[in-house]
């Protein structure tokens, strides 16, 4: 095969080649997690959905009431009623909450992971975004959140900016704000400072299959309340 024929010849199987991985990434992108698809096909019908949705609003105001007069409190929340919720409240009550391009979020809840998805459409992308969390209360009023995973479709979205974004808008907020690494995954740690008589003490954050409980309880010593967001040096460091 004559040199030019030969360099043709690779230009096509380059050209080729791009053109495969092009279509691959876009294949991929445009995927949709079971989790989310299952999500959508198996909600219930629109009456049943409007009830579900109340129940979650009622329960929300259930468990604030519980905070502020019991010594202990506890609540349960189904993945039904949280999804009923987004469907048919936050857009419409708190659109000035959700980002540009973020519609039809839904979640799932399952003892080793919580999962959210949502799908975003903004400047020529479509893509089903997704993120795969664990919760854990490690300590009294010390809220872990484990980022296992975050996709567009099947492709991973790198953590780093993401964080820097969270980490720069809650310190805008007057927060404090840090993580850490565990098993290779980043981990942010919500802590509830100590606060005055009376203060609201988170002790359990439990995710089964299809729901999450919350409890605590109320102490008597402490100063303001507030949430504060901590980055912890990865303790192998610290050794």
């Amino acid at each position: 095969m004559k040199p030019n024929k030969v360099l043709g010849f690779l230009a096509i199987l380059l050209l080729l080649a791009i053109g495969c991985g092009t279509g691959t990434v876009v294949w991929a992108l445009r995927q949709v997690p079971d989790f989310y698809d299952e999500a959508l096909r198996e909600e219930p019908n629109p009456a049943v959905r409007r009830e579900e949705a109340k129940k979650f609003v009622q329960r929300t105001l259930q468990l604030i009431e519980k905070v502020q007069q019991s010594e202990s409190w506890s609540e349960d929340f189904t993945q039904q009623q949280v999804n009923s919720w987004l469907a048919e409240e936050l857009h419409h009550k708190y659109a000035e909450l959700v980002p540009e391009g973020v519609r039809d979020p839904r979640v799932k809840f399952s003892p080793d992971a919580v999962q959210i998805g949502f799908r975003f459409q903004r400047d020529g992308w479509n893509s089903v975004v997704s993120l795969k969390v664990k919760l854990r209360v490690p300590e009294p009023n010390h809220l872990a959140i484990e980022f296992k995973s975050v996709k567009a479709g099947l492709v991973p979205i790198p953590l780093e900016n993401i964080l820097q974004e969270f980490t720069s808008h809650f310190e805008t907020e007057g927060w404090h704000v840090e993580w850490r690494q565990s098993n290779g995954n980043d981990v942010i740690v919500l802590h509830l400072d100590p606060a005055e008589p009376a203060q609201l003490v988170l002790e359990l954050v439990d995710v089964s299959d299809g729901a999450v409980k919350v409890s605590g309880s109320r102490r008597a010593e402490g100063t303001d309340p507030r949430f504060r967001i901590t980055r912890l040096a990865d303790q192998s460091a610290e050794k």
